[in-house]
């Protein structure tokens, strides 16, 4: 079943590579900045996500951890503004990254938010 409400002819058009994700939640530990080689510093961290559904007739709640980094301007002000357990919504794109974990040799990868812009929804206990 079709529930589209686009028209034959637009459903024929090329779609356009998009990625763009917005997602709001619980910044699970104080913000981490780093430092990379290039000299350019970002800062890491993760983002509770819940999701409330409906099982065996009882409302049920789904916690998705969501690691992110943020790129955008002045990262060192995101850094010192943002405290776990604040509520934060993130803006940006979705970043597949490998690496090689140099105590294992082992090749690692991760999906991540590579988030641009942020804004403060709900301030933590800690303010």
């Amino acid at each position: 079943m079709n529930t589209s409400t686009q028209t034959p002819q637009e459903m024929k058009k090329p779609y356009r590579d998009t990625n763009k994700i917005e997602i709001a939640g619980q910044l699970g530990q104080n913000p981490e900045i780093v430092a990379l080689t290039s000299g350019r510093i970002i800062v890491t961290g993760s983002l509770a996500s819940h999701r409330n559904y409906v099982k065996d007739g009882q409302t049920a709640k789904k916690t998705n951890w969501v690691p992110f980094t943020y790129r955008g301007d002045k990262p060192e002000e995101f850094a010192n503004a943002l405290r776990k357990g604040d509520q934060v919504l993130l803006l940006g794109t979705l970043d597949y990254r490998e690496w090689i974990d140099e105590s294992t040799q082992t090749k690692r990868s991760t999906l991540e938010v590579a988030a641009f812009e942020y804004k403060l929804i709900r301030e933590g206990k800690h303010h």
